[in-house]
């Protein structure tokens, strides 16, 4: 109760926003000051790379190293490409081929400010939809001061445009909505490999028939702009050069990952025999998909949404700290609802488990603890289903 006070009290909201405040414009100051260094280390140059060589043509070689290296050797002095190449489908460098027309740190600014716009529009959004949140400082806290959306800006990141989509299909579900819902699925294919909770939200869904309908168009959609960019041979290439470049060469850290295959890679049977690790954890994805299939009616949407999300951090391909800005969601979620002491519990457990993983740089842990939180759903009581 106190914690509860404390957050709707006109001083400590008067701090709060201070202290939110002070984030925007800090974020700005440092996008502004580090462009030139960041712009060229960050994840963004992986972007860049993809929209020039969409731009000028070579969607073809999108797959190739040597192509890439070429790329970026264009931009920065590398010897070699071993740490960022373009992992994404041919549609996001399209995305980004407005930004190749720029100096790369100035395209890394504008992209910086346009993440800043994504996290006020996600705010605006939260605050129609959570209602119980409008006036507690929770909401603002939850968005902006999480690590995750921090580091998605400062690294030119794309997770919260995931962070956008995941907040969509739980807004469009509860509307009932299922045609958009499985429309806007389109953003989840920034990060192909979160598409493994696209079988949890057609379980939740009531019409499953207008959700595949939506996900349909859209994949449609979005697969007939890929093979324009890369043709049909070179969009093929895309999934062996994903599992090519998922190693510590191309700065994949396994223990830096929330997933669950960050656990045995940690164990050199795992590292030098991949193939058992994701026949391994595909296993563990089908059973827990089959748990969720048995158990869903019984859930309310709220629920099944938290759950679904959890399960996606543990057992997408990549997870990085970035990435979990979509946990914005299950997060307000949870706060949302009666806010009792166990609400109060998972949610703070979720809001600050970014920030232990990156503190010790080791997140191999976190994915038993995502497990035990979704456990924690059935308890009873720790949701209640809204009208």
């Amino acid at each position: 109760n106190f914690v509860k006070l404390s957050l709707t009290s006109r001083p400590i909201k008067l701090i709060g926003k201070t202290f939110l405040t002070s984030i925007i414009f800090g974020l700005i100051g440092f996008l502004i000051f580090t462009s030139d260094d960041l712009s060229i280390s960050s994840d963004f140059l992986a972007y860049y790379t993809g929209a020039l060589m969409v731009k000028d043509g070579q969607g073809e070689s999108l797959y190739d190293i040597p192509a890439q290296v070429s790329y970026q050797q264009k931009i920065v002095e590398f010897s070699e490409i071993k740490s960022l190449p373009f992992r994404y489908l041919p549609f996001v460098g399209v995305f980004f081929v407005p930004f190749s027309y720029l100096p790369i740190s100035t395209s890394y600014i504008i992209f910086g400010i346009l993440n800043i716009f994504f996290l006020f529009l996600i705010y605006f959004l939260c605050k129609r939809i959570f209602k119980n949140l409008k006036d507690s400082l929770f909401l603002g806290l939850v968005i902006f001061a999480f690590l995750p959306n921090i580091l998605a800006i400062a690294l030119g990141q794309t997770s919260l445009i995931l962070s956008l989509g995941f907040l969509s299909y739980y807004i469009l579900i509860k509307r009932k909505n299922y045609f958009l819902a499985g429309l806007c699925s389109s953003l989840i294919f920034f990060k192909v490999q979160y598409l493994v909770i696209i079988p949890f939200l057609f379980l939740i869904v009531k019409d499953k028939r207008a959700f595949i309908l939506g996900f349909a168009s859209s994949l449609i959609v979005l697969t007939l702009i890929s093979v324009y960019i890369s043709g049909f041979e070179g969009l093929l290439k895309y999934p062996m050069f994903v599992l090519n470049t998922e190693n510590s060469d191309f700065a994949t850290k396994y223990w830096q990952s929330f997933s669950l295959n960050s656990l045995p890679m940690g164990l050199s049977f795992f590292r030098d025999n991949s193939v058992y690790l994701f026949l391994s954890a595909g296993i563990l994805y089908l059973m827990t998909l089959l748990f969720f299939a048995v158990n869903v009616k019984k859930l309310g949407v709220e629920k099944s949404f938290v759950f679904a999300t959890l399960a996606t951090a543990i057992f997408s391909m990549h997870t990085l700290v970035h990435d979990l800005a979509f946990l914005t969601v299950p997060i307000l979620i949870l706060l949302n609802q009666d806010r009792r002491n166990d609400n109060i519990l998972l949610a703070g457990v979720l809001f600050l488990i970014p920030f232990a993983a990156s503190f010790i740089d080791n997140a191999s842990w976190a994915p038993v603890v995502f497990f035990l939180s979704a456990i924690f759903l059935f308890r009873e009581r720790i949701l209640t289903r809204q009208p």
